[in-house]
Parts: structure tokens; sequence; C-alpha cells
């Protein structure tokens, strides 16, 4: 069973647990986890760039919370939370912020953008797992010439054996893999 001290922040709870006498009152702890809460405007994309799964779910829950007590009417817009978010988790490389984004919006279209920014950085796992795990991922072609670009040659594999870039990337991924093959050989 979730209690208050569950949802606070882990500094609060420590002191709290550290004093038996504040831990009692539940209203006090609440209030100071408020007061060093800098998260309250933040949105779902904020909280993406620091790769924590917790910090979300307490955005998702304040979001939920807020939406509910709007009669439902929150002022988030689901798919464009979910694009800013996921671009933004791929480009600094969290997988565990991108399962968890795809946990919460199942249908959320990952755009091509996103698939070039992970390629850009190198951040095979998480287009591995993506290809994997979610079907709504536009593959367009970019994330060949970043990958290429880069020097990224297992990522460039990868998406040479699982994706079909255009026509016209095509060269890119031949180039390199045939560069590559030649480079070991010598």
């Amino acid at each position: 069973m979730e209690t208050y001290m569950d949802r606070i922040f882990t500094g609060v709870a420590v002191v709290c647990r550290s004093r038996p006498p504040i831990a009692a009152l539940s209203h006090v702890a609440l209030n100071i986890d408020a007061y060093l809460d800098p998260t309250p405007s933040w949105t779902l994309p904020d909280a993406c760039r620091f790769g924590s799964a917790r910090l979300l779910d307490r955005i998702a829950a304040r979001l939920d919370a807020n939406g509910a007590a709007e009669g439902g009417k929150g002022g988030h817009e689901p798919q464009r939370e979910f694009q800013s978010g996921v671009t933004r988790a791929m480009q600094l490389g969290h997988v565990a912020v991108v399962q968890w984004l795809v946990r919460r919006f199942p249908r959320g279209h990952v755009p091509s953008t996103a698939v070039a920014e992970a390629a850009r950085n190198g951040h095979l796992s998480v287009l591995r797992w993506l290809f994997g795990h979610h079907d709504h991922v536009y593959w367009g072609g970019d994330e060949m010439y970043f990958a290429v670009a880069n020097n990224h040659l297992e990522l460039t594999k990868f998406l040479h054996e699982h994706t079909a870039p255009p026509p016209d990337d095509m060269f890119l991924s031949v180039y390199v893999l045939k560069s590559s093959h030649s480079a070991s050989s010598r």
C-alpha cells in the first residue's frame, strides 16, 4: 500500500524518517515537499531530459489529478507531449524514459526527427528497443545519414539490416559497410 512517504522527494522522506515527530504529521511533510518541488510547472517533455521514470511518474500523477479536477479536460495534448518527450529522451539516449513514454502512450507516433536524433548521437540501444517493441515509429531515412556522418558503424549496420531507407540513402549504408569491411581486412 502506497503512503504519502512514497510520493514525496527522497530528501524530504529521509528527513521525515529521521525525525519521527515530523513524519507523524503528514501534512507538514507534504507541505515541505511542495515547497521544495520545482516541478509544478513542468510538462512531461521537460522531465524527459533527466532520464528518471520516477520523476515522470510524479508529473504524470499531477497531470492526471489536474485533469480529473478539471473534469477530464486537462490542458495538455497527449500526442504532442509524447512526440516532444520521446524526441528529447531519444536524443539523450534515455531508454527507460522511452519505455515509460511508450507504456503511457502506446499509440504515440515516434517522429522521424526523434529517430534521426538517436542515430546522430549513436544511441543504438534506444533504436533497437523501439524496433522490437513499438509499431508506431517513422523510420524516415535521415537516421541512416546521421549514423554514417557520425561514424556509428554498429548503428549503421542495424539500420541497414532492419529498416528500409529511401533509395537515395541506400548508397550510404552500402558505402560504409564496404569501407568497414575493407578496413578490417587490411
